[in-house]
């Protein structure tokens, strides 16, 4: 029906999981210093620190993150989210960011097939790509606890990108 105005929701977008506010209020602390961080690394690739944030459940880890992600405007920088609960393993992992990778920055060139690619191959496509775009990962591991079981070499495989001069900045929540 035309006109018709639901009496009990307002904007029902604001309940789906996906949504995120223009503000995260009381949480303004806490973006300002991850943010810096991030703006650091991306400054200085060299000096890039890992991140680590921990907390109990709804207190707006999750949230702050992607909404950083979302204000994050540099052009060297390529923000990946990856939910470990999801993506639990060291290929899945590094396939999510090289899915990204071409998603954002070479959307015109094909994508690998995960399907019969070793790992190492798949690595060195993903260092020799960040390399030739100059562009800076910030990589964040959601509920990184569920990625530590079966694929923990891949934040190894990361921390060791700055023997490569390739910065990468890793953020760990749980």
């Amino acid at each position: 029906m035309l006109g018709y105005e639901d009496p009990i929701f307002r904007e029902k977008e604001v309940l789906s999981p996906d949504y995120l506010p223009d503000h995260l209020p009381h949480r303004e602390k806490e973006i300002k210093a991850i943010s810096s961080l991030i703006n650091d690394a991306l400054r200085n690739p060299k000096y890039a620190r890992n991140i680590f944030i921990f907390g109990p459940p709804g207190t707006g880890k999750t949230a702050s993150i992607k909404f950083i992600f979302q204000k994050l405007s540099e052009v060297n920088a390529l923000p990946i989210y990856i939910n470990c609960f999801r993506v639990n393993t060291r290929m899945g992992a590094l396939y999510t960011m090289v899915i990204e990778f071409f998603r954002r920055i070479r959307p015109t060139r094909r994508i690998p097939s995960r399907r019969g690619i070793a790992y190492d191959e798949l690595y060195d496509l993903f260092q020799t790509e960040i390399k030739k775009s100059k562009v800076i990962p910030i990589i964040c591991f959601d509920e990184v606890d569920h990625l530590l079981r079966r694929g923990s070499e891949i934040l190894y495989d990361l921390s060791r990108f700055k023997e490569e001069s390739l910065g990468a900045q890793i953020i760990m929540i749980t």
